[in-house]
């Protein structure tokens, strides 16, 4: 993120005839009688600062806050789920007559 704010701030901070300005197609912020117009080169370089700092919580609140959230809401379902099927098992074996541990089983009976 901090490249972004970098190449950002250089493409408008660098004069009008770099490659960079050339390459991207952006209009210089000097009119044709040769004024330049460093306020508004300064207001747009605040624009981008801003718009930086802004997508940079937004991707931070995302990636640590909601996807925690969501994986530990899709963590309990799962959860759920398990304990629910391992119940039925539970009910289906209370039927069921089991050995001993210690039995042993003639396989000629």
């Amino acid at each position: 993120m901090v490249g972004i704010v970098i190449f950002n701030s250089l493409i408008l901070l660098l004069p009008t005839t770099n490659s960079m300005d050339a390459f991207f197609g952006i209009v210089p912020f000097v009119d044709d009688s040769g004024k330049q117009y460093r306020s508004y080169q300064l207001w747009v370089g605040l624009g981008v600062l801003i718009n930086s700092a802004v997508t940079i919580l937004a991707e931070k609140l995302v990636a640590q806050v909601l996807t925690k959230f969501w994986d530990q809401k899709q963590a309990r379902a799962k959860k759920a789920a398990l304990d629910a099927q391992m119940e039925t098992y539970r009910t289906e074996a209370e039927g069921l007559e089991l050995l001993e541990p210690d039995c042993v089983i003639d396989p000629e009976t």
